[in-house]
C-alpha cells in the first residue's frame, strides 16, 4: 500500500467524467454506512470545508487527478498511518472469516465458491483495500 496523504492535504479528485473538485483530506477509509463500501480518504470540500450538513465526502487514490498541497505529517501521524494496512488486513480476514460461516464453507474440497445472501464473490471487493 502506498503512502497516504497527511491529513489536511489539498487534492483535486476526478467526481465524474467532466467535474473535478479540491478537496481537503479529512480522515481514511470512511465506509458508507448506505452501502458497506470503504472508500481510501474522507473529505471536505475547498474552499468552502464543513457546511451545516456536515457530510464528508469520499473518494479513493485512483480519482486523485492531482495534490496541490501536502498536509502535516509529523511521527504521530507516521505511526498512525503506517498502522492502517494491518488494520486492514486484520478486518480483511474477520470479514472473510465471517463470509466463510456464513456461506457454509463447509463445502470444503469442492473448489467452488458459494453464493450467500449478498451474491457470489464478496470477498472480491475486499481486495481494493491492498
Amino acid at each position: 500500500m502506498e503512502q497516504l496523504l497527511a491529513l489536511g492535504s489539498v487534492v483535486q479528485v476526478r467526481a465524474d467524467e467532466q467535474t473535478v473538485l479540491r478537496m481537503v483530506v479529512a480522515g481514511y477509509f470512511p465506509c458508507d454506512s448506505a452501502t458497506g463500501t470503504i472508500y481510501d480518504y474522507s473529505a471536505v470540500l475547498y474552499p468552502w470545508g464543513m457546511q451545516m450538513n456536515p457530510a464528508l465526502q469520499m473518494f479513493n487514490r485512483t480519482q486523485i487527478v492531482s495534490v496541490e498541497y501536502e498536509g502535516y505529517m509529523d511521527e504521530d501521524g507516521r505511526n498512525v498511518t503506517a498502522g492502517i494496512p494491518r488494520a486492514i488486513e486484520e478486518y480483511r480476514q474477520r470479514v472473510e472469516r465471517r463470509l466463510r460461516e456464513e456461506d457454509g464453507a463447509g463445502e470444503e474440497g469442492t473448489g467452488e465458491e458459494k453464493t450467500g445472501k449478498d451474491g457470489p464473490g464478496r470477498t472480491a471487493e475486499l481486495m481494493e483495500f491492498g
